[in-house]
């Protein structure tokens, strides 16, 4: 009976720890925020014209039009966004906006002297213009008001950042992208 507990207690002891031990040395704890648009096809509105090809990369001429530099390792979109959420923005990625990590930006049709109290640059842009670059080059999804672009012109996510969990999920993707854990 003594030998069937000792067996049953070094068990308990050894097989934890040699799991542990196993993983620590074999496995990899990573994550990857993979682009959108890689392979498939891309649905548009009719509006847009013909289907995209994939792998999507937005046009560089378009992004050129919107402060776009290839040199950014990372670029934030932000669509008709109210002072305050580009304040909460600007606090929760003050470190990625310090560096020259991450570039981001307001764009906005409203041109009054509001747009002044942003925390980051504004770009304005026509309503039309607005509309056909979120639907069409972006191929931004409803609910959302931000895009993040890699430096090779990928889309990398979409974001509500009027929701705080999203602004959440954005910092932790901007992270992961940026391989700092």
């Amino acid at each position: 009976m003594k030998i069937k507990q000792l067996i049953i207690l070094s068990l308990a002891f050894v097989l934890p720890i040699s799991i542990f031990i196993f993983l620590k040395t074999m496995g990899k704890n990573e994550f990857a925020v993979e682009p959108f648009y890689q392979q498939g096809v891309i649905e548009v509105s009719s509006e847009c014209g013909p289907q995209y090809q994939t792998p999507y990369a937005v046009p560089q001429n378009v992004l050129i039009d919107i402060s776009w530099n290839e040199n950014d390792s990372l670029t934030l979109y932000i669509f008709d966004a109210e002072t305050e959420m580009t304040g909460e923005v600007s606090r929760r990625m003050g470190e990625k906006l310090a560096t020259d990590e991450l570039s981001a930006y307001v764009l906005t049709s409203d041109s009054s002297e509001v747009l002044k109290q942003h925390a980051l640059p504004v770009l304005v842009k026509d309503v039309v213009t607005l509309d056909q670059l979120m639907e069409c080059m972006l191929i931004m999804e409803k609910g959302k008001n931000a895009v993040l672009l890699d430096k090779q012109r990928r889309i990398r996510g979409y974001y509500d950042l009027a929701d705080r969990e999203e602004l959440d999920r954005l910092a932790v993707e901007l992270t992961i992208i940026l391989k700092k854990y």
